[in-house]
C-alpha cells in the first residue's frame, strides 16, 4: 500500500510498489519588483522580439504564481531542466539573465556603429554614380565585401535599389 506521509527513505520503497511520486514543487519564491513583473509581462505579450526571450519571461511569470517545474514546463512545452535553469539564472542576474550568454566562435568583424552607416547610406544618400545603390557600388563604398553588404542589407529588410519615388507605367 502506498505510504503517503512517508519520509524520505521510504519513498523508494513506494516508487518499487508502483506508487506515484509526489510533485516536489519549487517553492522558493523569485521576488520579482513591480517594475520587474511589467518588464516581464511586456516581453511575453510582445508579438516583436526573439520567441526564446519570450518563453522564458513566460517561464519566470509561471514561476512566480507558485507553479513547479514541471508543471511550467508541460504547459509552454520545454523540459524541466530547462525552467530550472532559467530560474536560477533569473535569481542570480534577475531580467539580464534572461538573454543568451555570449556564443564562443569567432567574433564578429563589424561592430554595430559600422553596419549602423552601412544602411544609413543605402537609405539616405544618393550614390556618385547612377540614380540608385546597387549591392556592388554599396560595397565598394562601404569597403566591406558584397555578400556582407547583401547579409546586412536582408537582415534590416532594406531595399535601396528600390526606388519608391519611381511609378511604373504598366
Amino acid at each position: 500500500m502506498c505510504d503517503s506521509n512517508a519520509s524520505r527513505g521510504s519513498e523508494s520503497a513506494n516508487i518499487l510498489r508502483g506508487c506515484p511520486i509526489p510533485a516536489r514543487r519549487n517553492t522558493r519564491s523569485l521576488n520579482l519588483t513591480d517594475g520587474e513583473r511589467r518588464r516581464l509581462e511586456s516581453i511575453a505579450g510582445s508579438s516583436a522580439g526573439p520567441a526564446a526571450l519570450k518563453r522564458r519571461a513566460k517561464m519566470i511569470l509561471l514561476a512566480e504564481q507558485g507553479l513547479s517545474d514541471r508543471e511550467t514546463a508541460r504547459r509552454l512545452q520545454v523540459s524541466h531542466p530547462t525552467v530550472g535553469r532559467w530560474r536560477r539564472r533569473f535569481r542570480a542576474a534577475r531580467l539580464a539573465g534572461l538573454r543568451d550568454a555570449p556564443r564562443p566562435g569567432r567574433p564578429r568583424i563589424h561592430d554595430e556603429k559600422r553596419i549602423a552607416r552601412l544602411i544609413a547610406k543605402a537609405l539616405n544618400a544618393k550614390p556618385t554614380a547612377g540614380a540608385r545603390w546597387s549591392v556592388r557600388a554599396l560595397s565598394r563604398a562601404a569597403r566591406v565585401s558584397k555578400s556582407t553588404v547583401w547579409r546586412y542589407l536582408r537582415r534590416y529588410e532594406a531595399q535601396p535599389y528600390r526606388d519608391k519615388s519611381v511609378v511604373s507605367s504598366d
